[in-house]
């Protein structure tokens, strides 16, 4: 059981750092997938765009051990961050722990995201897309019908 719980934290570490990434691209959600050069979507630092490394983007340990800077300007990296990677591995230990492993173990890590993304954007009073509704629904029903 603890082996399962901590595989779930880490797995919803990593949902709540792509949670992170649908909140900061929520003003047009193809940019989740795509830049706007029409690349493939990078994760850069907000102030001077350097292109984030692997140890920067690893959930938690990345903002703790850039002391929440930037690694090249060291400019601030906002603790929200690390906010929804802690929420995303607290809720699937929680999870784990109280469902185990099975369909609804998955249920919740394929929501997780949304769920983020939602609440953040309600707290901060911003507009939720239509498109993470859509995305819940799609999510929702492929899960019952395969579940």
């Amino acid at each position: 059981m603890i082996f399962t719980c901590i595989m779930a934290g880490l797995i919803g570490a990593a949902l709540g750092s792509f949670a992170s990434v649908l909140i900061g691209r929520a003003d047009d959600p193809r940019r989740v997938i795509w830049a706007e050069d029409g690349q493939a979507a990078r994760s850069r630092c907000p102030h001077c765009g350097r292109t984030l490394t692997w140890i920067d983007l690893l959930p938690l340990l990345g903002w703790v051990s850039a002391r929440g800077r930037c690694r090249s300007c060291r400019a601030p990296i906002g603790y929200r961050y690390l906010v929804y990677e802690g929420v995303g591995a607290a809720v699937m230990i929680l999870a784990a722990w109280t469902l185990g492993i099975g369909g609804a173990l998955v249920i919740c890590a394929a929501l997780l995201p949304l769920f983020i993304a939602i609440t953040a954007q309600l707290y901060f009073r911003r507009p939720v897309p239509t498109v993470y509704w859509g995305i819940a629904g799609v999510i929702a029903v492929a899960l019952i019908v395969v579940l």
